[in-house]
């Protein structure tokens, strides 16, 4: 029955003897179990073969009259094309046990003699080749499990009890600031986190403050470190399992929904005392017309007390604007002359900067119309003058 379990493709063997006779022999008997061959008289042949097919297994003989089989198996190994090929000596010449040693160290797979029983040829290339699918296999999951490894969020690592680090995923690199080219270097898991620190109890790990959890700020990222056993080791491995996860983005939010929340206590602060404010100039400005109603029209006392009439016609905007602050009344824009209303703060402008300064307006000759909150507009100037008056004490 043709052996073609071991693969959903008849397996390849390259079989190199320099023996007509022996070659033939070893090839047939394959053929007949389902096996695929090539043959290789030299050894030069059987390196140019090899590299060409990539076989799952070569058949080498010893005696061969270019190069050894010795020194075929050598080149084999040395060459990362077929350095995972097995190799199954098969000799008719050296058949002592040292000769076998000296193969099986010089890097073969095994070691067989001439003659040799069919049975034990095709077990012992059945074994070989099942070996060389376990390793294919292994290395599969191996570079699987590295993938699911690195594609972990969190940072990861594994760390003995000295704060050793022995493995970790690309996050756990990121997170600390190690370089790709620095990850097969030997790092101390207490340089890479500050106040970290190897302990002889389980998790083996100890963190600043105690627990096996703690929060640390660590190149301007806000981390939490937790440690516990490697439960997938022994007890005398003294290894622990390190995860950090990167807090930064959930701590910003957190400030933000803090700024947020102080933000609208002002506000409600802000619309409190606006309210106040509202009702004290409402008094204001009507003692102010009662008194102008009363005074002649020519009374040089008007002035002063049209002047106390627009100081509070101006902080009633200014508690309107804390009102809109406080998102207790709209934005009222309306369509004006920016020059009239410029004009009309010059007053005002005046007495606030100090006599020891002049105010000039210098307007362009176009008249601008445009739709704004006047009290807003107002409030910008002011602050304007005021900011040049602070910034040029000395005029």
């Amino acid at each position: 029955m043709p052996d073609l379990a071991l693969a959903n493709r008849p397996v390849n063997v390259l079989v190199v003897d320099d023996t007509d006779a022996n070659r033939y022999s070893v090839a047939r008997h394959l053929r007949i179990n389902g096996f695929g061959v090539s043959e290789a008289a030299t050894g030069q042949e059987a390196l140019a073969k090899a590299q060409s097919l990539l076989p799952d297994l070569i058949i080498l003989d010893i005696r061969l009259p270019d190069i050894n089989g010795l020194e075929v198996a050598q080149r084999l190994r040395a060459d990362e094309r077929t350095a995972d090929i097995p190799v199954l000596h098969l000799s008719a010449s050296f058949t002592d046990a040292a000769s076998a040693a000296r193969g099986l160290d010089n890097g073969a797979d095994g070691y067989l003699t001439h003659p040799i029983e069919p049975p034990v040829l095709l077990a012992t290339v059945r074994a070989l080749v099942r070996a060389r699918n376990a390793e294919h296999e292994f290395r599969a999951v191996a570079r699987q499990w590295r993938a699911t490894f690195d594609a972990i969020g969190e940072g990861v690592c594994v760390v003995d009890s000295e704060t050793r680090v022995l493995r970790c995923n690309r996050s756990f690199r990121h997170l600390v600031g190690m370089s790709h080219a620095e990850a097969s270097a030997v790092h101390m898991l207490a340089d890479l986190i500050p106040g970290v620190e190897g302990c002889a109890d389980p998790p083996y790990i100890c963190l600043p403050g105690g627990g096996d959890s703690a929060r640390l700020e660590l190149g301007g990222r806000w981390l939490r470190v937790t440690v516990a056993p490697d439960q997938a080791q022994n007890a005398a491995s003294r290894e622990a399992v390190c995860v950090i996860t990167d807090l930064t983005r959930e701590r910003r939010a957190d400030e933000r929904v803090r700024m947020a929340l102080q933000l609208e206590s002002t506000g409600r602060l802000a619309g409190g005392v606006a309210h106040e404010i509202n009702n004290m100039m409402t008094a204001i400005l009507a003692h102010a017309d009662f008194a102008l109603r009363g005074l002649p029209l020519h009374d040089p006392r008007r002035d002063d007390i049209d002047g106390i009439h627009r100081a509070a016609t101006r902080s009633a905007e200014v508690a309107r604007q804390l009102l809109t602050f406080s998102r207790r009344q709209h934005i009222q824009p309306r369509v004006l002359d920016v020059h009239v209303l410029i004009r009309a703060m010059q007053p005002m402008l005046v007495r606030i900067l100090g006599a020891d300064r002049t105010v000039r307006i210098d307007l362009a000759a176009a008249e601008p119309w445009v739709a704004v909150d006047p009290a807003g507009l107002e409030q910008i100037l002011l602050n304007l003058a005021l900011n040049a008056r602070d910034a040029m004490p000395h005029g």
